[in-house]
Protein backbone atom coordinates (compact mmCIF):
# COMPACT_ATOMS: atom_id res chain seq x y z
CA UNK A 1 0.00 0.00 0.00
CA UNK A 2 1.56 3.24 -1.28
CA UNK A 3 -0.14 6.43 0.47
CA UNK A 4 -1.83 9.10 -1.90
CA UNK A 5 0.41 11.88 -0.97
CA UNK A 6 3.83 11.41 0.93
CA UNK A 7 2.93 13.51 4.11
CA UNK A 8 0.41 10.93 5.24
CA UNK A 9 1.24 7.80 7.05
CA UNK A 10 2.22 4.57 5.64
CA UNK A 11 1.20 1.30 7.98
CA UNK A 12 2.27 -1.91 6.53
CA UNK A 13 0.87 -5.05 8.43
CA UNK A 14 -0.09 -2.86 11.83
CA UNK A 15 3.72 -0.62 11.90
CA UNK A 16 3.89 2.79 10.74
CA UNK A 17 7.12 2.67 8.07
CA UNK A 18 9.42 6.02 7.35
CA UNK A 19 12.59 7.11 5.46
CA UNK A 20 15.18 7.75 7.81
CA UNK A 21 18.29 9.76 7.41
CA UNK A 22 21.35 8.46 8.44
CA UNK A 23 25.14 8.86 8.28
CA UNK A 24 26.37 10.61 5.00
CA UNK A 25 22.75 11.26 4.13
CA UNK A 26 22.06 7.30 3.41
CA UNK A 27 18.55 6.64 3.24
CA UNK A 28 17.28 3.61 5.55
CA UNK A 29 13.34 2.60 5.53
CA UNK A 30 12.38 1.55 8.62
CA UNK A 31 9.56 0.60 11.19
CA UNK A 32 9.04 2.91 13.96
CA UNK A 33 9.23 0.96 17.65
CA UNK A 34 8.58 4.31 19.70
CA UNK A 35 8.81 7.72 19.97
CA UNK A 36 11.14 9.12 23.09
CA UNK A 37 10.79 13.01 23.07
CA UNK A 38 12.60 14.24 19.96
CA UNK A 39 13.68 11.07 18.66
CA UNK A 40 12.45 7.92 17.28
CA UNK A 41 13.82 4.45 18.21
CA UNK A 42 13.31 2.49 14.93
CA UNK A 43 13.60 -1.10 13.43
CA UNK A 44 14.33 -2.89 10.30
CA UNK A 45 11.16 -4.16 9.80
CA UNK A 46 11.83 -7.73 8.81
CA UNK A 47 13.37 -8.19 12.39
CA UNK A 48 11.82 -9.61 15.07
CA UNK A 49 9.70 -9.08 18.13
CA UNK A 50 12.44 -9.92 20.43
CA UNK A 51 14.97 -7.83 18.48
CA UNK A 52 12.47 -4.80 19.11
CA UNK A 53 11.83 -5.20 22.89
CA UNK A 54 15.70 -4.82 23.26
CA UNK A 55 15.33 -1.54 20.58
CA UNK A 56 12.54 0.04 22.98
CA UNK A 57 15.45 2.07 25.03
CA UNK A 58 18.39 2.28 22.16
CA UNK A 59 19.84 4.41 20.22
CA UNK A 60 17.48 6.71 17.94
CA UNK A 61 16.92 9.03 15.24
CA UNK A 62 16.36 12.67 15.81
CA UNK A 63 13.15 13.43 14.74
CA UNK A 64 14.65 16.14 12.45
CA UNK A 65 16.04 12.39 10.30
CA UNK A 66 12.92 10.79 10.08
CA UNK A 67 10.27 11.44 7.42
CA UNK A 68 7.22 10.05 5.69
CA UNK A 69 7.14 7.01 3.71
CA UNK A 70 6.53 7.80 -0.19
CA UNK A 71 7.68 4.81 -2.71
CA UNK A 72 8.59 6.91 -5.30
CA UNK A 73 10.85 9.45 -2.82
CA UNK A 74 12.27 6.10 -1.27
CA UNK A 75 13.24 5.00 -5.30
CA UNK A 76 14.67 8.40 -5.58
CA UNK A 77 17.00 8.28 -2.46
CA UNK A 78 18.21 4.83 -2.97
CA UNK A 79 19.15 5.08 -6.79
CA UNK A 80 21.35 8.23 -5.87
CA UNK A 81 22.65 6.99 -2.61
CA UNK A 82 23.99 3.37 -4.27
CA UNK A 83 25.05 5.66 -7.84
CA UNK A 84 27.25 7.67 -5.15
CA UNK A 85 25.25 10.90 -6.92
CA UNK A 86 25.72 13.29 -3.86
CA UNK A 87 23.58 16.72 -5.98
CA UNK A 88 20.22 14.05 -6.82
CA UNK A 89 20.49 12.20 -3.04
CA UNK A 90 20.27 16.32 -1.53
CA UNK A 91 17.64 17.28 -4.38
CA UNK A 92 15.48 13.94 -2.99
CA UNK A 93 16.00 14.33 0.70
CA UNK A 94 14.62 18.33 0.02
CA UNK A 95 11.58 16.89 -1.28
CA UNK A 96 11.46 14.58 2.17
CA UNK A 97 8.37 15.73 4.33
CA UNK A 98 8.92 15.24 7.78
CA UNK A 99 7.31 12.60 9.74
CA UNK A 100 4.49 13.41 12.26
CA UNK A 101 3.67 10.72 14.78
CA UNK A 102 0.18 10.88 15.06
CA UNK A 103 -0.29 9.09 18.44
CA UNK A 104 1.89 10.93 20.06
CA UNK A 105 0.52 12.94 22.51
Amino acid sequence: MTPNAPHETYVEENEVIVIAKGYADRPYVRAVVRQLGDTFILANPDCSDSVRSMLAEGVGFPATCVFSFDAGLRDSLECAWRNGDRTKLMEAWNEACPFRNRSAS
